[in-house]
């Protein structure tokens, strides 16, 4: 089981310049990354790139921090609510309340910061924020050729919105950290849990992993 920690944090991972893993901002010291190293299509799509996320929590909402070794990366998503899937991407999916109800939400994000967010109990029907979403932060690192990072902000005021209420200290919730690039570039789809699927689906949240808030 993941244990998303507390973090001393108001806002996304103050990146300045290319992100280092070694070198963690002081509020971050302490939060435990995960590698994103299942490629259940490997045979289809071969191709890997390292990839590790993190996640944090405070009264503020979910801290997400996700960095990969990718080289070259696109970019061209440039529309909130738009296909950023689509480019080099990292994404995390997440049910809060998943001995209650299936719904989660995505959040997928590219190389600028440009993100996609949608809240549902499949990949139909979901609904997909087109504007900016109040409290929601996102930050995005320099590329250096080789690493590029992202961190974002999810406010528990998205979680109440859609749910009705949002976790506590303790509680677990159900989630998934994924890395993929569409089929411009060097097309790879890559899990934190594994995702027994004949073809590449994210929207599949029986293959979630279980995380607790510490």
């Amino acid at each position: 089981m993941y244990e998303i920690k507390r973090l001393n944090a108001a806002a996304p991972y103050p990146f300045a310049g290319a992100f280092d893993p070694a070198g963690m901002a002081e509020a971050w010291a302490g939060i435990g990354f995960e590698d994103i190293n299942e490629y259940p299509w490997f045979d289809v799509y071969p191709e890997r790139f390292p990839c590790s996320a993190a996640c944090g929590w405070n009264d503020k909402g979910l801290f997400l921090l996700m960095y990969a070794c990718e080289s070259p990366i696109m970019a061209k998503e440039t529309e909130f609510g738009g296909m950023p899937c689509m480019d080099s991407c990292v994404e995390f999916f997440f049910s809060p309340f998943p001995e209650e109800t299936p719904k989660y939400i995505n959040v997928e994000i590219n190389p600028r910061g440009v993100c996609h967010v949608g809240v549902g109990n499949d990949r139909y029907g979901r609904k997909v924020y087109k504007n900016s979403i109040g409290g929601f932060e996102v930050t995005c690192s320099e590329y250096d050729g080789r690493v590029w990072a992202v961190s974002c902000l999810i406010p528990w005021s998205l979680v109440m919105e859609n749910f009705g209420k949002i976790p506590a200290e303790g509680d677990v919730i159900k989630g998934n950290f994924y890395k993929c690039s569409g089929p411009e570039l060097h097309e790879h789809y890559g899990c934190w849990k594994k995702v027994l699927t004949q073809r590449p689906d994210y929207h599949r949240p029986e293959y979630f992993g279980e995380m607790v808030l510490k």
